[in-house]
């Protein structure tokens, strides 16, 4: 499942070996905005591992720039902060995060931490892109496809069928417009789920923050972040449960080494499947056929809960909660369980 190389010219076809980058773009605000059409054409083309260079490759990259570029550039599929040598046509000066002040510096951190802790579902995503070629980045129409609204919508995308970015793409800015089909929606921070759908929605987004929401009915497996890949995958896991209207929520892991060539040919990988269910959080193993490591879950939350519990349950033992009356959310953080074995978290 390894794609390994990028290139900037492809061909139909060539999502089954690798990926591609859009090309040679220019620090601009128009080209931040333009690089989210490219990405959505090329999961829709079946190159789902694509990405724009964060913060252009042509001319200089202001602060402001560079920090809304890579609070999307993190969710594009490929990610990769990229610019030109010197030339004659115009100087590009340094744009790495370490080249601004430590005020960008720590904006940066938190949007590329944020990146990372999603890097199980971004995988999952990839899985399913590989066995049955669904996009991974997706415009809203295709979730929406009765919704008129969502037909013109080319600056806000899907992650599968989960999260809704919002990204701030114009310069100056400190909100955005954001349209939010009929349907439920969380704060993926809080967990505060948004009262009004089905309209555009005016949503703060000063310079350290951008916006991501969660789809009701979701389950996305998160992982505590850390500075490479290698180190991450050490780190135990988060599970977030989204909750819909009949408080049901789905969802599943891919999970293999990361090294191995071809683990769903070979067999080498873990599939594990999510619901939420009459209070039940449960779990389905599917496939176990990668066990180097435990896979630890440290942290569950429940987003939507209206009733507080009195008492949670781990695989029939009383646990420890919290429950915030505010945004009605369930939260577990002290767990020590393995998602290789059955796991069952009940409230009641």
């Amino acid at each position: 499942m390894q794609l390994v190389v990028t290139n900037k010219s492809t061909f139909p076809g060539s999502g089954h070996y690798g990926g591609h980058w859009t090309g040679d773009n220019c620090s601009t605000f128009t080209d931040l905005a333009n690089s989210i059409s490219a990405v959505l054409d090329f999961n829709l083309f079946g190159i789902p591992l694509v990405g724009a260079d964060v913060g252009g490759f042509f001319n200089t990259c202001s602060e402001e720039l560079l920090i809304r570029w890579m609070q999307l550039g993190a969710f594009y599929p490929f990610m990769r902060n990229h610019n030109s040598h010197p030339t004659e046509a115009g100087v590009s000066e340094p744009q790495d995060p370490g080249s601004y002040s430590k005020d960008t510096q720590a904006i940066l951190a938190d949007i590329v931490a944020v990146r990372y802790s999603l890097l199980p579902y971004l995988y999952t995503l990839m899985y399913d892109s590989h066995t049955k070629g669904a996009p991974v980045v997706r415009p809203l129409f295709m979730l929406y496809p009765k919704d008129k609204k969502t037909y013109v919508i080319d600056e806000q995308f899907m992650w599968g069928s989960t999260l809704l970015l919002s990204p701030c793409l114009h310069e100056g800015e400190t909100s955005v417009s954001a349209y939010f089909p009929y349907d439920i929606w969380y704060d993926f921070f809080t967990g505060e789920r948004l009262t009004r759908v089905g309209t555009i929605i005016q949503l703060p987004t000063p310079l350290h923050s951008t916006n991501i929401h969660v789809r009701g009915g979701s389950i996305l497996v998160t992982q505590t972040p850390a500075r490479n890949t290698k180190n991450s995958r050490n780190n135990p896991f988060g599970l977030l449960a989204a909750l819909d209207s009949n408080h049901i929520a789905r969802g599943k892991l891919y999970w293999d080494d990361g090294e191995v060539l071809d683990p769903v040919q070979t067999k080498q990988y873990n599939l594990i499947r999510f619901s939420v269910e009459e209070g039940c959080l449960t779990t389905t193993i599917d496939m176990l056929g990668y066990t180097k490591y435990s896979m630890k879950l440290k942290l569950v939350q429940i987003f939507g809960l209206y009733v507080p519990p009195e008492r949670v349950l781990v695989n029939n033992r009383p646990a420890s909660f919290t429950f915030t009356e505010d945004h009605r959310v369930l939260q577990l953080d002290k767990l020590d369980v393995s998602l290789m074995e059955p796991l069952s978290i009940s409230w009641s």
